[in-house]
C-alpha cells in the first residue's frame, strides 16, 4: 500500500467517525463483512401529558354555602372575604367572622 492509498484510508476513517457513518474498508482477496443491522431512527412521539380539569373555585360570590360546596375551607373563605373588602353579608352577627352559619363558629 503506497503512501496515497495510507491517506484516503485516514481520510474516509475521519470522515466517517465524524458524520457517524460506517466505512467498512476490505482488503484485497477478503470477503466483505456482514451488513450490520439498520439503527433505527429516534422517535418523534411525544407523550403529552394528560390534561387533568381542576374545578375552580366559585368567586364573586358572597354565598357561604356555594363557596364551601366548591371545596374552600374556612381559611380560604376568610381571605376571599377580606379580599372583598369584608362585606357585612358575610358577616351575619358583625363580628369579624365570616360565614359562621356555614362554617361554624372559628
Amino acid at each position: 500500500m503506497n503512501l496515497g492509498a495510507v491517506r484516503i484510508l485516514c481520510c474516509a476513517a475521519l470522515i466517517a467517525a465524524a458524520s457517524a457513518c460506517t466505512i467498512n474498508i476490505v482488503p484485497p482477496g477478503s470477503s466483505p463483512p456482514p451488513p450490520s443491522p439498520p439503527v433505527p431512527a429516534p422517535s418523534t412521539t411525544v407523550n403529552a401529558p394528560a390534561v387533568v380539569e381542576q374545578q375552580e373555585p366559585v368567586r364573586n360570590t358572597h354565598d357561604c354555602a356555594e363557596l364551601q360546596n366548591s371545596g374552600m375551607g374556612f381559611t380560604e373563605v376568610t381571605g376571599y372575604w377580606y379580599s372583598l373588602g369584608a362585606p357585612p353579608d358575610m358577616d351575619d352577627d358583625s363580628d369579624g367572622i365570616p360565614c359562621e352559619t356555614v362554617y361554624g363558629e372559628r
